[in-house]
């Protein structure tokens, strides 16, 4: 899709440089927890349907101390509607992925099969956090969101959990 033919809440929400700092967040809390370090890239493409869906965003744990299966298990309506939230956000995390590389926010692992955090900074990133409560919130949550990804077990079993087929 052309970028003038998307909406403008599109544009501003769901743009790349955004996406890829999200991504980035993931990242990083997954890396903190998981022995392995890189984010599957398979697991990036649950995160900006997690994150960026106001609902289930406000439904996340506020911390790792609830596991991924505990918390679907105490708020199961975070499963209805989300492989096809999870569908629908595929390009965007694709083209989050293609910026966040070309920027050096992110990189692929020397397999091509996970992300971790590229060799810059995210310059700007208090700039972010400062902007409104929601994207302060998208950001903080992203991180939360890659460390309940490195707590919850293989790619598979969190697909599974999710209700969704890769």
């Amino acid at each position: 899709m052309r970028w003038v033919d998307r909406t403008r809440e599109v544009r501003n929400l769901i743009n790349p440089a955004f996406c890829s700092v999200i991504l980035r967040q993931s990242v990083e809390g997954y890396s903190s927890v998981a022995s392995g370090g890189a984010l599957p890239l398979t697991l990036s493409f649950l995160v900006l349907p997690l994150v960026l869906h106001k609902r289930t965003r406000n439904h996340l744990p506020t911390s790792v101390a609830t596991s991924l299966h505990a918390w679907l298990e105490r708020v199961p309506q975070a499963k209805v509607g989300f492989p096809e939230r999870a569908q629908s956000t595929v390009r965007y995390t694709r083209e989050a992925m293609v910026f966040g590389t070309s920027c050096k926010l992110l990189t692929l692992t020397d397999s091509g099969i996970g992300l971790v955090a590229g060799s810059k900074g995210v310059r700007g990133l208090s700039a972010y956090k400062t902007t409104s409560s929601e994207v302060k919130n998208c950001i903080e949550k992203a991180a939360l969101v890659g460390k309940l990804f490195g707590r919850a077990g293989s790619p598979a079993s969190i697909y599974a959990v999710l209700g969704v087929k890769p």
